[in-house]
């Protein structure tokens, strides 16, 4: 959780789906998580960086889910799940 903190503000939530942009919901070990990334993730992006890092799903994946979670493809690392976006949220 350190290491998420110091990339993500961090606070434990009954709410299972993100508000807004650059917000996300992780649940983990039978708990709902808000993170919501840094002004230093951010500005990282600012600079240089194409349209498509700076989507939500690439801010996930390049700052939370291979780095700290050591998960570097999502779609078949056994370490992680989902819920596809028909099925949504409420199913969780």
């Amino acid at each position: 959780m350190n290491a998420i903190s110091e990339k993500f503000e961090l606070k434990i939530t009954t709410n299972k789906q993100p508000q807004t942009k650059n917000n996300f919901c992780m649940y983990l070990d039978k708990q709902w998580y808000h993170l919501k990334a840094r002004d230093s993730v951010l500005a990282s992006l600012s600079l240089e960086k194409s349209v498509g890092e700076k989507l939500d799903v690439s801010i996930l994946q390049n700052f939370l889910l291979n780095p700290v979670l050591g998960i570097d493809d999502p779609r078949t690392n056994n370490r992680i799940d989902f819920i596809g976006g028909i099925r949504g949220y409420k199913r969780a």
